[in-house]
């Protein structure tokens, strides 16, 4: 939806509370995919306030709000963001899942390798999805072959290339990282 459309929908005198915080979410997350962090930002920072909001629905403001701050480099807004949702009694498991993930992501982009892989070591507490079990097994792997634990980083890639039931995507990150590790 263009964000033209959004401002006609805003124009709307009788458009329902429920609908209207839709609205603002989606408006969002177009922020958030066009590049536009900062307006991203200010639109989920608005949206963690809506009342009523449902854990899950609050959980994956945060989420995405994270993922703004985390582009812009905002690092510790971006943690304190996924912590929130880590630590709030009640969040669905695959949020939790998500924002643990997301930590871990970060902490390998800070090159805080062992905090990266304390993050993703403790999605083992969650019953995973197969594509879950894989990001967490690419992230464990790349946080190993910065460790230098390199046939471990391997290992875990070609875990990723033999599991059948994980989308695509997941093979085609393992296949890409696979040489990259293996020493020449």
């Amino acid at each position: 939806m263009a964000l033209e459309a959004y401002d006609t929908l805003d124009k709307m005198p009788n458009l329902p509370e429920r609908f209207r915080v839709s609205v603002e979410l989606y408006r969002g997350l177009t922020y958030l995919l066009t590049g536009r962090l900062e307006k991203a930002i200010e639109v989920y920072s608005a949206g963690v306030r809506f009342p009523g909001l449902d854990l899950a629905t609050r959980a994956s403001v945060l989420v995405n709000r994270a993922l703004a701050h985390w582009q812009l480099k905002h690092n510790d807004e971006a943690i304190a963001d996924l912590n929130t949702v880590i630590d709030t009694l009640g969040t669905p498991d695959d949020q939790r899942i998500k924002a643990i993930l997301g930590k871990a992501e970060i902490y390998l982009g800070l090159g805080r390798y062992d905090d990266a892989e304390s993050e993703t070591n403790k999605v083992n507490a969650f019953e995973l999805t197969p594509n879950e079990a894989a990001s967490a097994t690419l992230l464990l792997g790349q946080a190993w072959a910065a460790q230098g634990r390199i046939e471990d980083a391997i290992a875990n890639c070609q875990k990723i290339l033999t599991h059948e039931k994980i989308d695509d995507r997941y093979r085609q990150i393992a296949s890409t990282l696979l040489p990259q590790f293996t020493p020449k």
